[in-house]
């Protein structure tokens, strides 16, 4: 989404975009993906103010910060480009940084987290090419690296020493789905006890891309054109190709959206 900025910021950038928001008193918080910065749009309001700049960082790094949450009103921002966990305390104005362990060094490859989600009242960053799920409180810290979901990873000799898992997860009761790059379905973890299981739903020759659910059940895509819905209940899965069916896409690296019923590529 695209918005107006309340003034001219660097190099006349007067139009921001973003992916990921929080909505605090009717207030959209979010930060900003092509400027390092956090902006709030006022309810009812149309024009973007911005709130505090994170000087610190290379300037106009794409998406530094993706997504965020938010617990407590704080913001917690999720680093994707940087090794810091950054929180800013609405009513405080103040802003806390905690530092990822061995952040730095895994920057030098690729980006740390993709995805996140709050549970229990705790924020969990999935990595991407972090081989671990952070567990944060918005006040203490880092509490935890939950590493199950990677080794097994390891484990199964489908890593190749890159990224882990994308812009994706489903949290549905107490169990974790993440879709797997390199494999043809779905990590599912349990919450309380880590146990992990692999959970087939692609045929051999399609890996999983994207996941959405819809209530009933996990969509997932996959590679060469595949989707397929596991139902959460009952464990059944169906799959099929949607190469021939009329979508005009380029290449299977696409996303899934759900509009109210409808699940979009």
């Amino acid at each position: 989404m695209n918005l107006n900025i309340d003034k001219v910021i660097a190099d006349e950038v007067n139009t921001i975009w973003f992916d990921s928001y929080v909505l605090i008193d009717g207030n959209m918080w979010f930060p900003a993906a092509n400027y390092n910065a956090l902006f709030c749009v006022k309810k009812g309001q149309t024009t973007a103010e911005l709130i505090i700049e994170f000087k610190e960082y290379p300037f106009l790094i794409p998406r530094i910060f993706f997504p965020c949450e938010c617990i407590d009103r704080k913001i917690i921002l999720i680093p994707s480009k940087v090794a810091d966990i950054l929180v800013y305390d609405i009513d405080e104005d103040v802003l806390e940084k905690y530092m990822i362990p061995n952040g730095q060094d895994i920057l030098e490859r690729g980006g740390l987290f993709s995805c996140s989600f709050v549970y229990e009242g705790k924020v969990y960053l999935v990595g991407d090419w972090y081989p671990g799920i952070i567990k944060f409180d918005a006040v203490t810290g880092i509490e935890e690296v939950i590493e199950e979901p990677y080794l097994r990873y390891k484990k199964n000799g489908v890593y190749d020493g890159e990224r882990f898992y994308r812009h994706a997860n489903v949290l549905y009761e107490n169990k974790l789905y993440l879709p797997t790059l390199r494999e043809n379905g779905l990590i599912c973890m349990d919450m309380e006890t880590r146990l992990c299981s692999f959970i087939e739903v692609l045929p051999q020759y399609s890996t999983a891309w994207d996941c959405i659910f819809d209530g009933k059940y996990i969509w997932v895509w996959g590679t060469n054109f595949y989707l397929a819905e596991y139902d959460v209940n009952s464990g059944v899965t169906e799959y099929s190709s949607v190469r021939d069916n009329d979508i005009l896409l380029e290449s299977s690296a696409a996303y899934l959206e759900k509009r109210d019923t409808d699940i979009y590529i």
